[in-house]
């Protein structure tokens, strides 16, 4: 999911009185444009599993670790 603004227009110095437009052809007075934007995205994942049951006996790797414990190898499901 996206969502974009696009560019706003916050404040300029027309609104507050340091610059004015002539009939709309020229700007009289110092004049900025400040614009501002919002962007968001978001993504979203759902992973299942499957219930636990006492059918299921995971595999240890064939070699133990040299401090006596054994990994479990990753469980496969089809």
């Amino acid at each position: 999911m996206m969502y974009d603004t696009n560019d706003r227009l916050l404040q300029s110095a027309d609104k507050f009185g340091a610059a004015f437009n002539v009939l709309g052809l020229v700007t009289v007075g110092p004049n900025f444009k400040l614009y501002g934007r919002l962007e968001e995205a978001t993504n979203l994942g759902v992973k299942t599993y499957p219930t636990a049951s006492s059918a299921y006996e995971p595999k240890s790797k064939v070699l133990p670790e040299k401090d006596g414990t054994q990994t479990l190898a990753a469980p496969t499901f089809e």
